[in-house]
């Protein structure tokens, strides 16, 4: 077989036989030789870097932020998982409460992170209320990641993240699918189905600290791309308008 694929079998099988079933279906395969795992350095954002759109089509205006983030199965990469949480949980999260509850400036408040072999990428969007300019929503949030690197995070929100992480990943071993897409997610990611294990071990050891450290990191002001999209209609727009590119 290829040196380099994956097969997981889950269910009620017979050990001989399954190995009879992958011997015809996959025994002609020709043999390889593993590649080698290769490492890439995290691109570089000269900015950062701000675009405008006015979008006659958008009901309300957006503030994007977009960084460059960590591969998958590191602790920044955990880490950044926990900071989502705390950061823009509906109801508990530091800027969903100060946006959406507190100022009601937005809608939404939403972070992501996605993350790969190679590396990944982080998304904090706000969807803005009618009315309230995105400048303000935009100096918000640079006061909110100084306070964040500074020591601000409270503690209450990265707890809040190990258990849900936890309990996510509690959740997907009810079910032999599921648990076998983890197996296999795991070695995908790591080399080895231990990584569930080092995963779970990497969520509990979780602080303020480390979470605060691992935003230093990765959410730079100069690294930084700025997406910010008006409706057209309130801008007195025309038709689709240019999308200037200017720095921050």
């Amino acid at each position: 077989m290829p040196a380099n694929a994956t097969l997981v079998l889950a269910g009620d099988l017979d050990g001989d036989e399954a190995r009879v079933l992958c011997e015809r279906w996959f025994g002609d395969f020709p043999a390889s030789t593993r590649p080698e795992r290769r490492s890439w350095p995290s691109p570089t954002v000269a900015g950062p870097v701000r675009v405008v759109v006015d979008d006659r089509l958008a009901a309300l205006a957006r503030v994007r932020r977009v960084w460059v983030g960590p591969s998958i199965a590191t602790d920044d990469e955990a880490a950044l998982d926990a900071l989502a949480v705390a950061w823009a949980l509906p109801g508990s999260g530091r800027l969903w409460r100060a946006l959406v509850h507190e100022r009601q400036w937005a809608q939404r408040v939403g972070l992501g992170v996605s993350s790969g072999r190679l590396g990944g990428e982080l998304h904090l969007t706000v969807d803005v209320r009618s009315g309230v300019d995105p400048a303000a929503v935009a100096a918000l949030l640079d006061d909110e990641l100084a306070a964040l690197v500074e020591g601000g995070l409270d503690p209450r929100g990265v707890e809040r993240a190990i258990r849900r992480r936890e309990a996510a990943m509690l959740w997907r071993l009810d079910g032999i699918g599921r648990r076998a897409a983890m197996l296999l997610g795991a070695h995908l990611a790591t080399g080895s189905t231990a990584g569930i294990g080092l995963a779970l071990a990497r969520t509990r050891a979780l602080t303020a600290a480390t979470v605060t450290a691992a935003a230093a990191r990765w959410l730079p002001r100069v690294g930084m791309i700025e997406v910010v999209t008006r409706p057209g209609r309130s801008a007195g727009l025309d038709g689709a308008a240019a999308v200037p590119t200017v720095p921050v």
